[in-house]
């Protein structure tokens, strides 16, 4: 059972710990949007959903993504690119990540393959299932990754 946005601002205001939420329930901007007419008993809105609605989200105001692990400092950048006051940088860095974000559509598997590639891991094994990428689409991946190597921290 999904919670309903009221149960969740009920929740907030009877234990203050429970104020911080991350919707990733569909339709989930009208969601995060109904959360935030109840601050401060709701004290931080976050998004999951790969970040893929990220910059939408910081322009209305919300409080930040917490999306998979395999591109953190690359959404560290963003976040820092648009709080400084360049979002035009902010937009072009998302671009070329969301490229890859939408792989995982195309190719799934593609985030277990960023991660081994990336040395997190040491193989394509997951929780949910190993990755089991063609050839073309691994050199698909390899492509667009080409495209966030200069912004890579680690």
């Amino acid at each position: 059972m999904i919670p309903t946005t009221d149960l969740l601002i009920e929740l907030a205001n009877e234990f203050p710990n429970c104020g911080y939420v991350k919707e990733e329930q569909t339709p989930v901007i009208e969601r995060m949007q109904a959360l935030a007419k109840h601050r401060p008993a709701i004290k931080a809105i976050f998004s999951g959903a790969a970040g893929k609605g990220m910059l939408y989200e910081m322009r209305m105001g919300f409080d930040g993504t917490m999306p998979g692990a395999c591109y953190s400092d690359i959404y560290a950048q963003i976040w820092n690119l648009y709080q400084g006051g360049k979002q035009d940088q902010a937009r072009e860095l998302f671009g070329r990540l969301l490229v890859l974000i939408n792989m995982e559509s195309q190719a799934p598997g593609t985030r277990q393959y960023i991660m081994k590639k990336r040395g997190i891991f040491k193989t394509t094994m997951s929780r949910q299932r190993e990755g089991q990428l063609s050839p073309e689409a691994m050199a698909e991946i390899d492509y667009n990754f080409e495209g966030l190597k200069p912004y890579l921290k680690a």
